[in-house]
């Protein structure tokens, strides 16, 4: 009888030495992960969804050790990524990182929208609105002002959360990686008008083709392409370390998040939301409405 990948991992696995060793090594963990899809399944850091709205599900981790002197962090994932973004491994998790160092962390789970009752319909403003519920539970849950992380358009979200509430209920806001002007990102070899001409042009084809928004693989892969030769540096490291189990176990959250499990799709209304209020709002003085 075949082990499991479970069982398989909790083996203690050495590197093997010698060209026939590693070779063999590396198709059995070529076949394990093309069999069972990985190396084994990793448990998520431990957590309740102890609210849930419209558009979202809020989760409390770690819930059975919080205590009153935690300082309550709300963590607000991107578009075209899962809530896991925040707990990719264990070596990688933020949620777990914020527990360590004596927060209370919170996650908004916007779910998948492919998935979700009416989630491919979303704007931008069902996201903000939602953001702003869970600032509001988390505080009522807490009685303490909420610190409210976002990453990429989560970061926006937690912008316009704050703007709409007028920071009510927010201690302080930290982004990463989230463009407060995103007109600086336009070609600078293109004249101002020309660019936004173009991001029109593909906003009115996106709506034409595929008008409930962009799929969970399409947003993948547009991620990759951003930095290829890391995209395919990253697939040769892979392969040069198939032979080595820890050090691929260690990367195993990672390469499963980036590889499908951490995508979902970009609900159309949204994308168009996010084209037209955040990039081709175009002032005659020339200055850009974000």
């Amino acid at each position: 009888m075949s082990e499991t990948p479970q069982e398989n991992n909790s083996r203690v696995h050495s590197v093997p030495r010698g060209g026939i060793a590693r070779f063999a090594a590396a198709l059995r963990n070529g076949v394990e992960i093309a069999r069972f899809g990985g190396l084994g399944e990793r448990e998520p850091s431990p957590f309740e969804v102890v609210d849930e709205g419209t558009h979202h599900r809020l989760r409390r981790y770690y819930p059975e050790t919080q205590s009153d002197d935690r300082a309550p962090v709300l963590l607000i994932p991107p578009l075209m990524m899962t809530a896991e973004i925040w707990d990719v491994a264990p070596d990688a998790s933020a949620v777990s990182s914020l527990h360590q160092g004596g927060a209370d962390a919170w996650v908004v789970d916007f779910g998948s929208p492919e998935s979700e009752e009416g989630g491919l319909a979303r704007t931008m403003a069902d996201h903000v609105l939602a953001v702003s519920l869970a600032i509001e539970s988390v505080r009522t849950a807490t009685g303490r002002p909420v610190h409210v992380m976002g990453y990429s358009q989560g970061g926006m979200f937690a912008y316009q959360a704050a703007a709409y509430r007028r920071t009510d209920g927010v201690a302080s806001l930290v982004t990463f990686g989230a463009a407060v002007d995103l007109h600086l990102g336009l070609p600078s070899a293109l004249p101002t008008e020309w660019a936004i001409e173009a991001i029109e042009r593909f906003g009115k084809l996106q709506e034409a083709l595929v008008p409930n928004g962009i799929p969970s693989w399409a947003t993948r892969i547009g991620f990759q392409l951003m930095d290829p030769v890391k995209s395919l540096q990253q697939r040769i490291d892979f392969a040069r370390r198939l032979y080595d189990r820890g050090a691929l176990q260690k990367r195993e959250g990672m390469r499963r998040f980036m590889g499908g499990e951490g995508w979902t799709a970009f609900p159309g209304p949204a994308f168009a939301d996010l084209l037209q209020e955040l990039i081709t709002v175009y002032y005659p003085t020339g200055a850009f409405g974000v």
